[in-house]
């Protein structure tokens, strides 16, 4: 199956299941299957925002259901383990931030309703960084691609990246990264390589740094772009893709309708993408936003 840039419930690996229980003594479990770190920001907030979600489509904790969350702490080779560990526990359906996690369910029980959350960047998203890109550092002809190497779609990364960026006469330097040093290690490099801008890929393990890139970047008085908005809202320069907040809540409404028995590959939900700005980054990297950008962002920090 051609996978779509939505969020979506996965189609052939579900079956009908079983109601809501309108019981207290038999609420639903509900698996969460993350790419990140119990302890981080970004899986805190994450599951939050997923309650609230749930809890808008009368799902309450405790009374409707229990919340199952499992860690691979950016070990992806942990999935299946996790997977099992799931299945061991009772679980209705499992939601799922990392695109991989879905073949990782299938070898475990391949009638089991996975709720994808992540969703990956599209060329549509490529061609918008590079003319964010282009309209801000205009005679700037380099960019480096972060990306993980561990995340299945990412590998991709910097090739449609490198397709999009030839197109608008840049060249792309992609290096790879999944960990604290071995970020640290990457922005070191621009040192002695130095690029016009950094475009950063992330995904649920490096989403857990996402208060710590846009850091390196001021430090390396570097432009950096993201393909989560929110991104601008941590000291990134553009955010742009889909709000995580906005996935996450609406995992509810298809949560809920699995439990009442709807078919997961009849529930696609698109998701809007959104520009957010930090004027406050540009100026402390002497870069001026220009005005007819500034219209189209959704959100401007500072």
């Amino acid at each position: 199956m051609r996978r779509r840039h939505v969020l979506i419930a996965l189609a052939g690996l579900a079956v009908a299941r079983p109601r809501v229980a309108s019981s207290r003594e038999n609420p639903a479990r509900i698996g969460f299957l993350a790419g990140g770190a119990a302890a981080s920001i970004n899986s805190a907030s994450e599951i939050r925002t997923i309650k609230q979600g749930l809890e808008h489509n009368g799902l309450v904790e405790g009374r409707d259901y229990t919340f199952e969350p499992r860690f691979a702490a950016g070990d992806y080779g942990k999935f299946a383990e996790l997977a099992r560990e799931l299945i061991r526990a009772g679980v209705s359906v499992i939601l799922a931030n990392v695109t991989g996690t879905a073949s990782a369910v299938r070898q475990v029980a391949s009638d089991m309703p996975v709720v994808m959350i992540d969703v990956d960047a599209s060329r549509d998203e490529f061609a918008k960084m590079i003319e964010l890109q282009r309209a801000i550092i205009p005679g700037g002809t380099s960019m480096a691609a972060l990306f993980n190497p561990a995340n299945l779609p990412d590998p991709k990364f910097p090739e449609s990246l490198r397709a999009a960026a030839q197109a608008a006469g840049l060249s792309v330097t992609p290096i790879g990264f999944q960990t604290r040093n071995e970020l640290e290690a990457a922005f070191a490099t621009f040192t002695r390589q130095p690029v016009a801008a950094v475009h950063i890929m992330l995904e649920a393990a490096t989403g857990d740094l996402i208060d710590r890139i846009p850091v390196l970047a001021l430090q390396h008085r570097l432009p950096a772009f993201a393909n989560r908005p929110e991104f601008a809202t941590f000291g990134g320069l553009i955010g742009y893709g889909p709000p995580r907040d906005q996935l996450d809540l609406r995992v509810g409404a298809v949560v809920r309708a699995i439990l009442d028995g709807a078919k997961p590959g009849d529930l696609p939900i698109a998701p809007v993408r959104e520009l957010w700005v930090n004027r406050n980054t540009a100026r402390a990297i002497g870069l001026t936003i220009p005005e007819t950008l500034l219209a189209t962002a959704v959100r401007i920090v500072g």
